[in-house]
């Protein structure tokens, strides 16, 4: 459980302990992979693809008329909420412990922000802290990684990978994609 403070990236990861029979289900930090849940006469599935849950015969398959608006307002609706009624989701930062068919969520990490009153940085700090915070990202996603490449979207996003990539002299391959109606030569 320690451990969990420590994941960093995108996943949804699954430990089955074999001696208690106890599953856990993990969401990263931003649930950026979530994972769904619905739960059927003395049954649980999951899955990251929620379309995959649909087909379960007891799946009611029926909208979530409860949070539309918030989808609507929001283009999401918050774990575990979803759009489908009887379908959940494990909030970002939290396990899912399922033993004998009962649900049990814990949190495992929060985001952290500076406490009320807290002097604001300067701009120059920002931009040092986002900096060091994207070649920490960028070495980490290229550590084992044997030709590495980017996908130039046009963005402030792909222009900060590169020029991390630049300042820790990391080679890659660039692509971007462009589409014959493209009005831009």
């Amino acid at each position: 459980e320690k451990a969990l403070a420590q994941l960093e990236g995108s996943f949804a990861a699954t430990i089955m302990d074999l001696n208690t029979g106890v599953l856990t289900l993990i969401a990263d930090r931003f649930a950026s992979r979530p994972i769904y849940l619905t739960q059927g006469p003395d049954v649980i599935a999951y899955s990251t693809h929620l379309p995959e849950l649909l087909k379960m015969p007891w799946c009611e398959r029926k909208l979530n008329r409860a949070v539309l608006s918030e989808y609507l307002s929001f283009n999401t609706v918050h774990a575990p909420r979803t759009l489908v009624s009887g379908l959940t989701q494990i909030p970002p930062g939290h396990t899912a412990q399922i033993n004998q068919g009962s649900l049990n969520t814990t949190k495992y990490w929060a985001m952290t922000y500076a406490p009320i009153g807290a002097s604001t940085p300067s701009t120059g700090d920002y931009v040092k802290s986002l900096q060091s915070a994207v070649e920490r990202a960028v070495k980490r996603a290229t550590k084992n990684t044997a030709n590495p490449a980017i996908l130039l979207s046009g963005g402030l996003g792909s222009m900060a990978i590169g020029a991390a990539t630049r300042a820790l002299d990391i080679h890659t391959t660039s692509y971007t994609i462009s589409f014959t109606d493209d009005p831009r030569p």
